[in-house]
């Protein structure tokens, strides 16, 4: 369980997770860090292990970052990482043709808005297709 109610929720691990997660690192390095949690299928050994290669400790500039194995089709998974608390969720797409992705990335986002409370923060969401954002919009809001 994830007892954070100020962190980025990045949803997935594909190969631009890292480059998210140095993204906020830096961002967060004026504040002296914050709080990165990642939920994924992957296995929470592999996360760390990749982190500690890419990103070794001094790279973090003070902002701890959490593995979570899970799914984020899993209500019970979004809750175990504190996904309505979260100041901003960000969501990779998964491999697979571009409409698989964005279908993925939509499964999502509804899951999100069924968690049965009000988000905190906004979700940011990767699509594949340009044609699906109305899609996402619409079951996303704004």
């Amino acid at each position: 369980m994830v007892f954070e109610t100020v962190h980025t929720l990045v949803v997935n691990w594909t190969d631009k997770t890292i480059p998210v997660i140095q993204e906020l690192c830096n961002a967060n390095k004026s504040e002296g860090g914050g709080v990165v949690v990642v939920l994924s299928l992957e296995s929470r050994e592999q996360m760390e292990l990749h982190l500690s290669l890419s990103l070794p400790a001094p790279m973090r500039y003070g902002t701890q970052i959490i593995c979570r194995n899970g799914s984020p089709l899993a209500i019970g998974d979004l809750f175990k990482v504190s996904a309505h608390n979260a100041k901003a969720v960000v969501i990779l797409a998964l491999g697979g043709g571009a409409d698989e992705a964005d279908s993925g990335t939509l499964r999502c986002v509804l899951s999100l808005k069924s968690l049965g409370l009000p988000l905190r923060g906004h979700i940011v969401a990767e699509l594949r297709d340009i044609d699906n954002e109305p899609l996402l919009k619409l079951v996303g809001g704004k």
